[in-house]
């Protein structure tokens, strides 16, 4: 039958097979009587012989896979050993940041406490009315100073015009006063932060 190219493939005539095909059966004909040839040719020494090849390789591999086994085992209890005591230094590390959590949870609670003492304080009736006497006492305490100062410039004047020397006597009483109101100052600047006096 002829065969014509059309669309890439080969046309069949007939119903009978392809050359492809034709072509495999041929092949598979000629193949398979040389492989059952090539086997039957081994004789019965070969055979032996390849079987002792065979379990001599078997026991080889054998004995390498039993080495490498305990090579392996040797190996992963040195590893593990290793691994424990790391673990160990990770735990004594863990137990130590742990105390240190609860003292510093500790030192937070106490500082929230004078925090809350010191708020209240500050916010509190009696330190505002005390603060607001502080300043009167103050602004009280000025003045009398000013009047002694007057007063004093009053006298020196005085003194001078009669030719009489007095006594620095007012001094120490006017560092005195002074000294009185720096007092005064830290009072009020301490209320003002809720301190106690």
């Amino acid at each position: 039958a002829r065969q014509k190219r059309g669309g890439g493939g080969e046309k069949r005539g007939g119903g009978g097979k392809s050359v492809a095909e034709k072509l495999e059966d041929a092949s598979y004909r000629v193949s398979t009587p040389l492989v059952n040839s090539f086997v039957s040719a081994l004789d019965s020494a070969e055979q032996r012989e390849t079987i002792r090849s065979l379990l001599k390789t078997i026991e080889v591999v054998r004995a390498e896979a039993e080495q490498w086994r305990m090579e392996a085992t040797k190996a992963a209890e040195k590893n593990e050993g290793s691994a424990v005591k790391e673990l160990e230094m990770k735990v004594k590390l863990l137990e130590v940041e742990n105390a240190n959590m609860y003292l510093l949870q500790d030192e937070n609670k106490q500082l929230k406490a004078m925090m809350e003492k010191m708020s209240k304080r500050m916010d509190s009736e009696s330190l505002l009315e005390e603060n607001a006497q502080l300043k009167h006492a103050l602004r009280d305490m000025k003045e009398r100073c000013k009047l002694a100062e007057d007063k004093l410039r009053e006298e020196r004047g005085v003194s001078a015009k009669a030719g009489i020397v007095r006594p620095s006597t007012a001094l120490p009483e006017r560092e005195r006063k002074a000294r009185q109101m720096v007092r005064v100052e830290e009072l009020l600047e301490r209320n003002s932060w809720g301190g106690a006096e």
